[in-house]
C-alpha cells in the first residue's frame, strides 16, 4: 500500500552532489536505484570533477534513464546543491552524499513519513548516520547522547538541524526557502537549509529508525584542516543568530580538536579495515579517503 501510494505522489527525487567522487559514486547510485520505483529520479551534481565521476555516471545514464547527470561550475556543495534541487521534478526531493551507503528502503521510509499523518507537521527529516571507521560501537552510543532513554526510538525527534548525507524535505520547503539559503562555503550548507525552515515557520524531524552510513574519510584530515572544518558549525548557527547555541559550539570547539587528535593518531596507525600502517599520524594528506 505505502509503495502504491508513494508513486500516486509522484515518488522521490533523489539528489547527489559529486566532487571528485569516482571511488564511490557508482556504488551510490546503484544503491539508489535499488530503492525501488519510490525513487523516479537520481540527480547527479558535477561539481567540477576532475576524475573519472562524470565518465561513470554517464555509463549509467545510459543503463537507466532515472539516472540524470548535470555539471555546476561554481565550486561548493551548497551550489551543486541547490542546482539539483532546482532540477528536481518530484513532490519529494531526497539527499545524499557520495559516499552514503542507503539500505533498502530508505527512500520509502522518508518519503512515507513526509507523506504519513506524523509527519505531517514536518517540511525535512533527516536520519542518523554511522561512520565506516573503527570504533562504531562507540558511535552508536554517540548518536544516542541527546535521547539516551530511546524516548524517541519509535517517534520523531524535532531538531534544529539537517544531514545532507541522508535527508528528504519536501519539494513546496524548498521553493520557500530557495531565495534564504547561503551559499558561503565556510559553513554547513545542510545545517543552514534546516535553519532556514525552521525560520520560515517549518519544523525538522530526526528519523531514528533509519540509520545511513557514511565514509569516515573527514576524519582523516589533519588536526589544522579540521579545525577549520569544525569551526564551520557553530559559524552556521551564528549566521542565523542563535546565539547561544553558537557560543556553546565555540566554547566546545577544543576539546573536539584534541578528541580528533587522539582519533587521528589511533586511525593513521591503524587503518580502516583495522591493519596497522607506519604513517604519520599528523600527516596533512590532502587526497587521503576511505571507500565506503
Amino acid at each position: 500500500m505505502l509503495f502504491s501510494y508513494l508513486v500516486e505522489m509522484g515518488g522521490v527525487s533523489v539528489v547527489v552532489p559529486a566532487y571528485n567522487e569516482e571511488d564511490c559514486i557508482e556504488d551510490c547510485i546503484l544503491r539508489l536505484l535499488g530503492q525501488g520505483e519510490c525513487v523516479r529520479e537520481i540527480i547527479v551534481v558535477d561539481n567540477n570533477s576532475a576524475d573519472k565521476t562524470a565518465e561513470i555516471v554517464r555509463r549509467l545514464v545510459a543503463a537507466d534513464p532515472r539516472v540524470v547527470l548535470i555539471a555546476e561550475s561554481r565550486q561548493g556543495a551548497a551550489f551543486a546543491r541547490s542546482t539539483g534541487f532546482d532540477q528536481a521534478r518530484c513532490d519529494i526531493i531526497a539527499r545524499v552524499d557520495a559516499d552514503s551507503v542507503v539500505g533498502p528502503g530508505w527512500a520509502g521510509a522518508l518519503a512515507g513519513f513526509l507523506e504519513g499523518d506524523v509527519g505531517a507537521e514536518f517540511d525535512l527529516v533527516s536520519t542518523p548516520v554511522e561512520f565506516r571507521m573503527p570504533g562504531r560501537r562507540f558511535q552508536a552510543a554517540l548518536n544516542r547522547w541527546d535521547d539516551p532513554f530511546n524516548k524517541y526510538r519509535d517517534r520523531p525527534q524535532s531538531i534544529d538541524y539537517a544531514l545532507g548525507c541522508s535527508m528528504a524535505m519536501r519539494r513546496s520547503a524548498w521553493l520557500r526557502i530557495r531565495s534564504l539559503v547561503n551559499m558561503r562555503r565556510d559553513i554547513f550548507d545542510d545545517i543552514d537549509m534546516a535553519l532556514c525552515v525552521i525560520d520560515t515557520g517549518g519544523s525538522c524531524a530526526l528519523l531514528r529508525s533509519v540509520v545511513v552510513e557514511v565514509s569516515g574519510r573527514r576524519f582523516y584530515n589533519g588536526v589544522a584542516r579540521y579545525a577549520a572544518y569544525a569551526a564551520w558549525m557553530p559559524r552556521t548557527y551564528r549566521l542565523h543568530r542563535r546565539w547561544r547555541k553558537s557560543a556553546l559550539l565555540y566554547a566546545g570547539l577544543p576539546v573536539s580538536i584534541a578528541f580528533h587528535a587522539a582519533r587521528l593518531v589511533y586511525l593513521r596507525r591503524v587503518g580502516a579495515a583495522g591493519d596497522f600502517a607506519l604513517r604519520d599520524p599528523l600527516d596533512r594528506a590532502e587526497a587521503e579517503r576511505v571507500r565506503p
